[in-house]
């Protein structure tokens, strides 16, 4: 019972983290290097469980990487505590849902969560007041895709005479008029199946 009350010691967790979960040691290092981190971290995880041991690293492993990428740079910058973040355990969890499902992409998920740090709102309803879910209507992205190549013939050309690297800016074009929406590796097919058809 006096077990019971002594909190579970920083590196007994990071060893757990990295067998339960999965997580590299540098992870589970920075992770359990704060205990209000390593609690919200393990609530976040335990509100997506679902599956098996692979599924669940799989999600531990996304959470990670939110943890230590956007929520920390976004912790530093507002000089806000981990207790006192509005992200919590269900909002982080239908965040990793809407990206999971293809809902969002990978830009439009940077703004939603730096918009739930913000406000605490509920991630569907950023994504439906922002208008940021994913394109996916295949004639919308053809139709878009073939306005960046009539706007972009230097990249067109260079493309054409050889220089594949000129795809990466077009796309970027195309990523910068959908405001991140589309899928980048649909908007790549599309690019090279109609540069293909110039003759």
């Amino acid at each position: 019972e006096i077990q019971d009350c002594i909190a579970e010691l920083p590196d007994a967790r990071r060893d757990r983290f990295m067998s339960q979960y999965g997580l590299p040691p540098y992870d589970a290092n920075l992770i359990t290097g704060s205990k209000q981190l390593a609690d919200l971290f393990e609530s976040c995880v335990s509100s997506l469980a679902s599956g098996d041991g692979d599924g669940i690293q799989k999600q531990a492993k996304m959470v990670s990487n939110w943890f230590l990428g956007d929520f920390s740079r976004l912790l530093n910058t507002t000089n806000i505590e981990v207790e006192n973040s509005k992200i919590t355990p269900q909002s982080m969890g239908e965040f990793l849902q809407l990206i999971d499902r293809g809902v969002i992409s990978g830009p439009a998920a940077k703004a939603v969560f730096e918009e739930m740090f913000r406000t605490g709102q509920q991630p569907a309803t950023i994504v439906a007041k922002k208008g940021l879910s994913q394109i996916t209507n295949a004639s919308e992205i053809t139709s878009m895709v073939e306005k960046v190549i009539s706007e972009n013939h230097d990249a067109v050309a260079d493309y054409l005479s050889g220089k594949e690297q000129a795809v990466t800016f077009l796309i970027g074009q195309a990523m910068r008029a959908t405001r991140g929406r589309a899928n980048p590796q649909t908007v790549r097919q599309a690019l090279i199946d109609n540069l293909g058809e110039i003759p």
